[in-house]
């Protein structure tokens, strides 16, 4: 009575996590592409070190002086590590799905 064949659905989403693992991975890559070029093309948005040695130097044009003061590099900061736990979030769980399919689909049918 009892179906002692894995379910056929089991290799297909193991597939699919393999799939997804490489597309979040190149997620990853991408995503720190886009924090070395943003920090290396807009040191004032994203740097604030280098923000405040430019207020030193009073290099910074005053109009853009109340903007970027504080809420450009912090939130650029918190963006870029609020995509990075979603990503590792994700991989995550692919990783976790994919390790409990394949104890599935070797366990011992009787």
């Amino acid at each position: 009575m009892a179906k002692t064949q894995a379910p056929d659905w089991i290799p297909r989403r193991l597939r699919q996590l393999t799939l997804g693992r490489k597309v979040l991975v190149g997620s990853l890559l991408a995503w720190l592409a886009a924090v070395v070029w943003l920090v290396l093309s807009h040191p004032l948005m994203t740097n604030p070190l280098h923000l405040l040695r430019q207020l030193e130097q009073n290099a910074v044009d005053p109009s853009t002086l109340s903007i970027l003061a504080m809420l450009a590099p912090l939130m650029f900061a918190l963006v870029a590590l609020l995509m990075l736990f979603l990503l590792l979030l994700g991989l995550g769980c692919m990783i976790q799905e994919a390790r409990l399919l394949k104890r599935l689909d070797q366990r011992d049918p009787s």
